[in-house]
């Protein structure tokens, strides 16, 4: 029989994803949400004028506008496994580990 048990203190550290652009604090948070609900608004406002009149570029300075402010959107950077090493022992493991696995694994819970 074989077993995968690992101590928990032997597995590395699982990576955590990393946001880029993130506000420092809650008031720079809900400055910039204001900022960007303005933005939309008028972006919105532009697309409704140029719905009824045709004008479609009335929209083009908004957009422009809006696509300055997602220059610092919030982007979320995932960890990527390349560096995760794995090392895998094959053999028969005796009676005497088994049993001492066992009661360790019974003392930790």
């Amino acid at each position: 029989m074989t077993t995968t048990a690992v101590d928990e203190k032997d597995l590395p550290p699982v990576p955590e994803a990393k946001l880029i652009n993130k506000p420092e604090d809650l008031d720079a948070a809900v400055e910039r949400i204001m900022e960007l609900e303005m933005r939309l608004e008028d972006l919105a406002r532009a697309c409704e004028i140029a719905m009824i009149t045709r004008q479609f570029d009335v929209v083009e300075s908004f957009k422009a506008t809006a696509d300055e402010c997602l220059l610092k959107k919030i982007v979320i950077e995932q960890p990527t496994a390349e560096d995760f090493k794995l090392t895998i022992l094959e053999g028969e493991v005796s009676e005497e580990t088994k049993k001492e696995l066992k009661e360790k694994h019974a003392k930790a819970k």
